[in-house]
């Protein structure tokens, strides 16, 4: 059901070793050169280097490998600090509204929010996963229990299980609301982020076609909600959220 982010940390350890093996090896076949500790280490200098010492290659490949890398890696580090500075500002903004508009109307309550959004994406795994979604029919907007129920639909007559397991939520923060006079017209939007087991099985066969090896992903939605006669039903999910999601989530209080 979820589209699952690969683990944020294996590209920066896969970069990190990356980089330390091109100084420390080399790469011969790219003229890329590295040394184990030079003049003042305790290793003995590589074949590369020595033929760099004799001048017998040519430094500009390394440099270019070298830095390309890590200006790679420089990039993602900026990327999830801005990604995180935008979360942290956007879940301040929204929460400094909150108890602006939670004086008059107690409805508004940030951490029955954030609870009732928590408690329904765990009951939303496990009806995803028996294909039963009467099970959570009263907490889903009609329009979106459709949405779904096509969906699931769908993958049984391909004779799929979705299997999710290991399902744990790391953090949930509200990220966006729309307060109207009109309360059947109330919105928020809840930031949630975790880790799950999510494979796909042959029906008939068992056999997994998806994710083969069960691997346990990041995961970050962002679960939409909406007021109708002072309840709040799940109207949208949105997943693989990005700044652009983050940055363009309405924070609004008509009152």
């Amino acid at each position: 059901m979820i589209n699952h982010l690969p683990n944020r940390y294996s590209l920066t350890l896969f970069l990190i070793i990356t980089t330390n093996a091109l100084f420390a090896r080399g790469v011969g076949g790219f003229g890329f050169s590295g040394f184990h500790g030079g003049y003042g280490g305790g290793f003995s200098r590589s074949f590369y280097y020595m033929r760099y010492l004799r001048g017998g290659g040519d430094w500009t490949w390394f440099m270019i490998g070298g830095y390309s890398i890590l200006g790679l890696f420089l990039v993602l580090i900026v990327r999830y600090c801005i990604r995180m500075y935008s979360v942290h500002k956007k879940e301040g903004q929204t929460t400094q509204i909150l108890e602006q508009i939670c004086e008059t109307d107690s409805f508004w309550n940030v951490e029955n929010m954030k609870s009732l959004a928590s408690d329904l994406f765990y009951k939303m795994q496990v009806a995803w996963e028996k294909n039963e979604l009467e099970r959570i029919i009263s907490e889903l907007t009609p329009e979106l229990t459709v949405q779904l129920q096509e969906i699931l639909d769908e993958m049984k007559s391909r004779k799929e299980i979705n299997m999710l397991n290991h399902v744990r939520i790391e953090e949930v923060k509200i990220l966006g609301c729309e307060d109207y006079t009109d309360n059947n017209k109330d919105r928020f939007t809840a930031y949630i982020f975790g880790t799950i087991q999510d494979y796909t099985i042959d029906e008939e066969t068992e056999e997994v076609i998806q994710n083969v090896r069960k691997k346990v992903t990041e995961f970050e939605d962002f679960y939409h909600f909406i007021r109708v006669n002072n309840k709040w039903l799940l109207e949208d999910i949105t997943n693989q959220v990005g700044l652009r999601e983050i940055l363009k989530s309405p924070i609004y209080s008509e009152n």
